[in-house]
C-alpha cells in the first residue's frame, strides 16, 4: 500500500511538473513542451516568427516571457513582444484569461524579431510562464539557419555606438564599405525604423535621440538595402 501511495504521489508531481494552461500555436499547430520551430534567415535581414496562444485551463493567470541564449552567431540580435510590450530577455506580467485564444496576427500575438550578419545557427528557448506557479510553464526553442551567401561588401564593416546607454544623442562610427548607397538605421524592438540617413565619408553620424522612447533599438548598417550589421542601443 505504502509503495502504491509512492507512486501515485510520483506520478501526480510529474503531472503537475509539466502543466501547461497555456498552448502556444505555431501556423496552426499546438506546439508540445520542448518543441523546436525551424526557422530558415537571410544574413543582414529581420526575420519575424509569430505565434499565437491559447488558455486551456478554466482560471484566469498572469503570465511573463522569458529568453534564454542556447547558442547565438556573433553579432546577432534577438528580441520578442508580447501584449503590445517588446522585451530582450524577459517581458512585463501580462494577464491571459480562461478562455482567451489569440491568433498569430494578432496585436497580442507572441512576435520574435531576429537579425544577424553572419552564415550560421541560433537556438533560442523560450517559456511562456505562470507567474504565480513555476510548474506551469509551456517551454519551446527556435533555431534560426543562415546559409553562406554572397556579401555585398569587400569587408565586414566595423560599427559602434557612443554613449551607449544614450539620453540625448548617440554618435554613431563605421566603415561603409559598400559599393554603393549605404544608409544608418535604428529601428525599434517591433521593427519599426525611427531614423535612417545617408551614411558619409567620415564615417560618423550623430543622431538626436531625444526625443525616442526609454528603451532598447536596433541601429545598424543598410548597403543595398541590406542590413550586413546589427547591434543594440539603449536609450534612457
Amino acid at each position: 500500500m505504502k509503495k502504491k501511495l509512492i507512486i501515485l504521489f510520483v506520478a501526480l508531481f510529474a503531472l503537475s511538473a509539466s502543466a501547461q494552461s497555456v498552448r502556444l500555436i505555431y501556423q496552426g499547430r499546438m506546439l508540445n513542451l520542448n518543441d523546436t520551430i525551424d526557422v530558415a534567415a537571410v544574413q543582414g535581414e529581420q526575420t519575424n516568427v509569430y505565434l499565437g496562444y491559447v488558455n486551456v485551463s478554466g482560471s484566469d493567470g498572469w503570465f511573463v516571457v522569458k529568453k534564454e541564449v542556447v547558442t547565438e552567431l556573433p553579432g546577432a540580435a534577438s528580441t520578442f513582444c508580447v501584449s503590445t510590450s517588446c522585451s530582450e530577455f524577459q517581458s512585463p506580467e501580462f494577464q491571459v484569461y480562461a478562455g482567451d485564444s489569440v491568433g498569430d496576427s494578432e496585436e497580442q500575438a507572441l512576435h520574435l524579431i531576429y537579425m544577424s550578419p553572419s552564415a550560421g545557427q541560433s537556438v533560442y528557448r523560450f517559456v511562456f510562464q505562470n507567474s504565480d506557479d513555476e510548474n506551469d510553464a509551456s517551454a519551446f526553442y527556435v533555431r534560426y539557419t543562415q546559409p553562406a551567401g554572397i556579401q555585398s561588401v569587400s569587408s565586414a564593416p566595423a560599427l559602434s555606438a557612443s554613449p551607449n546607454p544614450a539620453v540625448s544623442s548617440v554618435k554613431i562610427s563605421y566603415n561603409a564599405a559598400c559599393p554603393s548607397d549605404s544608409y544608418v538605421v535604428i529601428r525599434n524592438l517591433a521593427g519599426k525604423e525611427v531614423f535612417r540617413a545617408p551614411a558619409n565619408q567620415e564615417g560618423r553620424s550623430v543622431v538626436n535621440v531625444s526625443s525616442f522612447s526609454s528603451g532598447v533599438y536596433l541601429y545598424g548598417l543598410e548597403c543595398d538595402g541590406r542590413m550586413v550589421m546589427a547591434k543594440k542601443l539603449l536609450i534612457k
